[in-house]
Order: C-alpha cells, then sequence, then structure tokens
C-alpha cells in the first residue's frame, strides 16, 4: 500500500534531510510539508502547505522535527513551538488517519524535570502519547551536528566537545544519521512506544544497511 507521510518541520537541520529520505523512498506516494514560507525547490511527491489552514489529505504516517531554542524564541516560544505545536500537530495527524509517528525529542525528556528545554520535551511526549497512535517513536538525541541557516555558538561549540563515542548517551551525532533513523523506524509495522537514544539511533541505521 502506497503511503503519504505528514512532516512539520522540513526546512529545518533534521527536517531537511528527513524530507530526502522520505522523497527517495518509493512506499510513499505523497510527502506533505506544512511550511510558514514555502521554499523554492519541488519534487513531484512534494506538496508544499500553509501552516495554519486545516488538513484535508489522509495521511498514514507522522514526522515531526520541530525545534527552536530559549535563546531564538523565549521561554514562551520555546514552550509553544517544541511541546504545543508538536502536539496540535500529532492530533492533526491522528485526525487525517495517521497510525505510525516519530518525533524528534531530545535526550534528557522528563515532565518532572527542573530544566526548562527537558521538562517541555518530557511533557510533549507525554501530551503525544495520550493520543493513540498504533506505532509512536521519541527520538532522543544529544547534540545534533550539521550546517544550520542560523549559526547556535553553544550548541556548535558543545557539539565538538560531545562528538566523542566516549560520552555514550550524550554523544553529538550528525542530523543526517538522526534523520535515516526516523525515516527507517517507521518502515517497522510493530505497535507499540519506543524511545531510541544515540546507541539505538546508530544500531537502527547500521541494520538498515
Amino acid at each position: 500500500m502506497k503511503r503519504t507521510a505528514l512532516l512539520v518541520g522540513a526546512t529545518g537541520l533534521t527536517g531537511q534531510a528527513l524530507l530526502s529520505c522520505l522523497l527517495a523512498d518509493e512506499r510513499y506516494q505523497q510527502v506533505l510539508a506544512p511550511v510558514r514560507t514555502q521554499p523554492s525547490w519541488q519534487h513531484a511527491k512534494l506538496h508544499w502547505l500553509a501552516i495554519n489552514p486545516p488538513m484535508e489529505t489522509p495521511v498514514t504516517d507522522f514526522f515531526c522535527t520541530l525545534g527552536t531554542t530559549r535563546k531564538q524564541a523565549g521561554r514562551a516560544g520555546l514552550a509553544a513551538v517544541d511541546r504545543d505545536l508538536v502536539v496540535q500537530f500529532a492530533q492533526q495527524a491522528k485526525a487525517l488517519g495517521a497510525q505510525r509517528a516519530c518525533i524528534l525529542s531530545a535526550i534528557g525528556a522528563n515532565a518532572q524535570s527542573p530544566f526548562l528545554y527537558n521538562r517541555l520535551k518530557g511533557q510533549m511526549q507525554q501530551q503525544v502519547a495520550a493520543i493513540g497512535f498504533e506505532r509512536l517513536v521519541f527520538m532522543q538525541p544529544s547534540v545534533l551536528l550539521g550546517q544550520r541557516s542560523q549559526h547556535r555558538g553553544l550548541e556548535h561549540l558543545a557539539g565538538k566537545l560531545l562528538a566523542h563515542p566516549g560520552w555514550g548517551r550524550y554523544q553529538a551525532m550528525p542530523a543526517t544519521q538522526v534523520a535515516s533513523a526516523m525515516w527507517r523506524s517507521l518502515t517497522d509495522a510493530a505497535p507499540g512506544e519506543f524511545y531510541f537514544e544515540v546507541q539505538d539511533i546508530q544500531q537502527l541505521n547500521k541494520e538498515g544497511l
């Protein structure tokens, strides 16, 4: 059966890499990508959508790579994007028929964390899990490596420091690897709720070679 993916965050660092995976996958006949500003690049299977109007096209799989920083968006903006907007799109995807979902979260996500970022990610995970997807995967990497459109000095420095495998679950990794694992995670139809950290992401990509 041909599948239709809803990808939110398609213009970001991980989202762009994931979009390339989905467009190259013959199992997907369409990839729907809501954006605030439509990019110029096109593909026969890619459908850019306005981010606000209600969506009507049925979908089978939901992917989300949304994320911002407190520096960029402020405390309220971070909550609005990393928690509330992710949950809203997940609810829309489920209403459109999606039974499988993969969400980019972060290592240390915990709804009771004293740290705002980790707490918001944990709250997001709880709220998305309550929606009732048949298969739900949360990717929980550490720092993501790659060329961003906006420079994040502190994150760039952290990526250099954490690049060594000795950091274990806190090891920084290329966003392309996370994107590949997100794509691969929904090729498995087994139902359930899954949390993939750095070693799980690496293993999933090795199994797919």
